[in-house]
C-alpha cells in the first residue's frame, strides 16, 4: 500500500506540475501579430536554418489558435497547485509512516479529487455547449451532460482508485499504531 500511494502521489506531482506550467506559459500570454516570434522587429524569423522559407501569416492563422487565459484557469491553478501539495504530502507520509500524515493525505486526496473532477466536468460541459452552438443543432441537456460526464471518466477512475489506495495506507498504519501499542 505505502509503495501504491508513493505511485500515485509521484504520478500526481508531475501531473500537476505540468499543468502548473502550462498555466504559468497561459498567464505570461501571448506575442503580439505584429512580432509572433518574439524577436526584434516586427515579422523576424527567429535564428535557426537560414534555408527554412519562413511561416506565412495567412497558414499560421488558420492551422494555430493559441489560447489566452481566461478566468477559470485561475480556478485550475488552485487546484493544481493543491494536487501538487497533496503529492508532496503523499510522499511525505509514505517516508514517515505516521498516522497523522495519512489521515491528512486522505482527506486532502478526497478534496482534490472532487475539485479536480467537479472543474473538469464543468469545462466539459462548456465545451459541448459550444460545439452544439456552433453546429446550430438542437441542445438536448441530459445527452450534453452525459457526454460531458462521459470525458471524464477514466480520470474519475485514476482518481478513486488514488483515494482507495489512501484509505487502504492509512488503515494499514492505524493497526500497526494499535498494534505496537
Amino acid at each position: 500500500a505505502q509503495h501504491r500511494v508513493k505511485i500515485f502521489s509521484f504520478l500526481l506531482m508531475i501531473i500537476s506540475s505540468m499543468e502548473l506550467l502550462t498555466l504559468m506559459t497561459l498567464f505570461v500570454g501571448v506575442q503580439s501579430e505584429e512580432n509572433p516570434y518574439g524577436y526584434g522587429g516586427g515579422g523576424e524569423v527567429p535564428p535557426g536554418n537560414p534555408t527554412d522559407t519562413p511561416p506565412s501569416s495567412s497558414s499560421q492563422n488558420n492551422n494555430m489558435q493559441i489560447r489566452t487565459w481566461q478566468n477559470s484557469d485561475y480556478a485550475d491553478a488552485v487546484i493544481s497547485a493543491f494536487g501538487f501539495y497533496v503529492a508532496l504530502l503523499g510522499i511525505k507520509a509514505t517516508t514517515e509512516n505516521t498516522l497523522k500524515l495519512a489521515k491528512q493525505y486522505f482527506a486532502c486526496i478526497i478534496v482534490a479529487a472532487i475539485a479536480t473532477n467537479c472543474y473538469y466536468y464543468y469545462l466539459n460541459v462548456q465545451q459541448e455547449e459550444r460545439f452544439v452552438q456552433q453546429n446550430n443543432k438542437p441542445i438536448d441537456q441530459n445527452q450534453l451532460y452525459t457526454d460531458a460526464f462521459a470525458g471524464i471518466l477514466l480520470p474519475l477512475t485514476v482518481w478513486v482508485l488514488c483515494v482507495i489506495r489512501a484509505y487502504q495506507f492509512q488503515s494499514l498504519i492505524r493497526e500497526a499504531e494499535q498494534e505496537a501499542e
